[in-house]
């Protein structure tokens, strides 16, 4: 074992949690005695989040977020957040006595252990030498004296799956259980390395390319296995942390890549069961893209993705396998009941794995080999199985020949047959479609005349030009629909001498936006008309009651549908407007400057905003300016050269340009720049754009 490492900078830190220990700790003392100890940390842990990783150990020590843990190995799954543990070991004999801490998951990106004395920092994405101990795991000595408690604090941050399998060890305990793993990983190597052999003798006997994908499966599986249990970075890529994390990830996917290649040849899928062989090539494509992204292991978020992608991917395919071989099994062809064997002594395997990596059953031999001999036993069931494929391959061309010669007579009148029950199909389905498309056409023709008789209805609840030259003669509206009915509309009233305005966008347009307009509508002439209310803010106020009323929207269940606006109120003679909005400007012209005053952000309608209360603004006039009130129709329009859209800029200085044309002259200055930008693009939008010259 190596020389245990200390890190002068954490001398002070380490001595104050000495010194000052912290009897707030929720879990309890583990007592350590004499006897030999393998005893799980979990439940004896505390845990706290750390998200962004950027607490010292003494910030973390004085939080107060820490959690008693739950679990016997604790599980975080898959995530980037930074955790930080931390449990009391009690000496209750009477000596000085050294233990062994040990983390039994070598995929930790990183792993920093605080003893008091010393600080280790080890992990996945660090040297091999920087730990304290020579393993595979990452073990750390704990060294107390007679009587003593203290508190130790582990830090961590892991790319792959965040499983914390914490354990103290006496010496002699933690040796046994070292050698008989070693001696377990000895016989899984050694049984994989023999069927390596006996496939590669099998290949240059028959010259079969099927052999090459299962004979590289079996390689690259040996290379992951190593990775996989760490045994690879203590022993042979040690000084080499990139290709540690790749032989891990990028080697598990040519894994998956190889077997999924072996099955379509050895299952002859393409043939036998097509969609199967789909699945099969995304999983092949799959595998390419996650050894492709390992080349990129430093950039985080795609290694996190990968690693996920890959679990998925090792979960899947051992499924589509043995659902393949279970397809081509019940098709008669004998070496897929090899295959459908070795895939059902392999998933139980497969599903103890998973439950270990979830903590539903405890790490222990049992459960960490139940994975890798079930690989050895699905292996060796193959490798039978390509042994007994030779003489399938023999039956089956002399069965061939025999059934080629009865095929080809059978298939010519089979053909001759379908040509003449086709012929009678197309026949028959031509005149079925002749017949839909005629009802098809007399329903739209119906549903046309019905939006039409719309249009009629909606276009007379609008203000008519008549009424608008009477009470606002210096004013022009230009008013354009997307569709036969539209989602905005222009209102107008009179009460008391004062003259009431507004531009409506309803949410959508064409028909649902044409429902909507009609609530506003009747909501707008009921609450100045009927109700009196004549302040532009409590209008708006009242108006978000009645159509959150009116939609149901208070139980939050009836979507987000409503309207934005804005209404002015102006008496002529008078130089004062007032106004409000919802999610609409007033833009005003003055001697040659656009002003824009912005109203309330949110709409008329909808359940996320509570308590709206809509504030009414003034702005005074003076001969020469020119109100501006439009819905966001115009600007949003595609066009011109490069199929943009005009934008909120373009418009106020076309604005800005005509303000001091007569109302008329501007009208039409609108529509031409309209027609002009949009072209032969298709309206997207409602418009409509109101003026009030001074």
């Amino acid at each position: 074992m190596r020389a245990f490492i200390f890190v002068p900078c954490y001398k002070v830190t380490c001595l104050l949690l000495c010194v000052f220990p912290l009897w707030s700790f929720a879990q309890e003392v583990l007592p350590l005695k004499a006897n030999p100890v393998s005893e799980p940390l979990g439940l004896h842990m505390e845990e706290l989040k750390d998200p962004d990783g950027t607490l010292t150990l003494e910030q973390a020590r004085r939080r107060t977020g820490w959690q008693p843990s739950t679990q016997r190995v604790i599980n975080k799954g898959f995530n980037l957040d930074h955790w930080w543990f931390r449990f009391r070991l009690q000496n209750t004999t009477d000596r000085e006595r050294s233990w062994l801490v040990s983390v039994g998951w070598p995929v930790l990106t990183q792993v920093d252990f605080y003893d008091g004395t010393s600080v280790y920092h080890t992990g996945e994405s660090r040297p091999f030498d920087g730990r304290p101990i020579a393993h595979r795991d990452y073990v750390f000595p704990v060294v107390l004296k007679a009587g003593e408690t203290r508190e130790f604090y582990f830090h961590t941050w892991s790319k792959a799956p965040s499983v914390y399998p914490f354990r103290v060890y006496s010496r002699d305990t933690f040796e046994e259980n070292n050698q008989l793993d070693l001696l377990l990983m000895a016989l899984y190597l050694g049984a994989v390395i023999i069927m390596v052999i006996y496939n590669v003798l099998l290949f240059l006997s028959v010259r079969d390319n099927s052999y090459l994908p299962y004979i590289f499966y079996l390689l690259s599986s040996i290379v992951f296995i190593l990775s996989y249990r760490g045994v690879g970075y203590q022993y042979i890529w040690t000084d080499w942390v990139w290709l540690n994390v790749f032989t891990r990830v990028g080697l598990a996917a040519f894994s998956m890549l190889c077997l999924a290649t072996f099955a379509r040849r050895f299952l002859h899928t393409k043939e036998r069961a097509p969609r199967h062989h789909k699945a099969l090539g995304v999983v092949q494509w799959v595998a390419v893209y996650i050894m492709a992204a390992m080349l990129f292991q430093h950039i985080t978020w795609l290694y996190f993705v990968t690693d996920i992608l890959l679990n998925l991917l090792v979960g899947a395919l051992p499924v589509i396998s043995f659902l393949t071989a279970l397809k081509v099994y019940r098709q008669g062809y004998r070496p897929a009941g090899y295959y459908l064997l070795a895939f059902s002594v392999f998933l139980p395997g497969l599903v103890i794995q998973i439950l270990k990596n979830l903590a539903v059953l405890d790490q222990n031999l049992f459960t960490e080999y139940s994975f890798q001999f079930g690989i050895v036993l699905e292996q060796a069931i193959l490798s039978l199985a390509l042994g007994d494929r030779i003489n399938v391959i023999k039956d089956e061309k002399e069965a061939a020949q025999a059934e080629a010669i009865a095929a080809l007579q059978a298939n010519e009148k089979l053909i001759a047959e379908q040509n003449r029950v086709l012929e009678h199909k197309v026949a028959e389905r031509t005149e079925e479609l002749q017949a839909t498309l005629e009802v098809v056409e007399a329903k739209n023709k119906d549903i046309l005349e019905s939006i039409r008789y719309a249009r009629r209805i909606q276009m007379s609840i609008l203000p008519e030009d008549t009424l608008l030259a009477r009470h606002l003669p210096d004013s022009f509206v230009f008013y354009r629909p997307k569709d036969i009915v539209s989602g905005d509309f222009y209102w107008f009233t009179w009460m008391n001498g004062t003259v009431f305005i507004a531009a409506v966008d309803c949410t959508g347009h064409g028909v649902p936006g044409a429902f909507m307009s009609v609530i506003g509508y009747n909501l707008l002439n009921r609450i100045i008309n009927e109700q009196g209310i004549t302040d532009p803010g409590a209008v708006l106020t009242a108006l978000d009651a009645g159509v959150r009323a009116a939609l149901k929207q208070d139980d939050g269940q009836h979507g987000q549908d409503g309207m934005d606006l804005i209404l002015c109120a102006l008496q002529p003679g008078n130089p004062e407007v007032a106004w409000a909005s919802a999610q609409r400007p007033l833009w005003q012209a003055r001697a040659g400057e656009l002003i824009e005053y912005k109203g309330d952000k949110f709409p008329i309608g909808g359940s996320r905003y509570a308590d709206k209360q809509f504030v009414t603004q003034r702005v005074m006039t003076q001969p020469g300016d020119v109100l501006y009130l439009l819905t966001d129709g115009y600007g949003d329009q595609f066009g011109g050269e490069r199929g943009r859209k005009y934008g909120t800029r373009q418009l106020k200085d076309f604005l800005l340009g005509i303000a001091s044309a007569a109302p008329e002259a501007q009208r039409e200055a609108l529509i031409a720049e309209y027609d002009q930008w949009r072209g032969n693009t298709a309206q997207i939008d409602d418009v409509t754009a109101i003026g009030l010259c001074f």
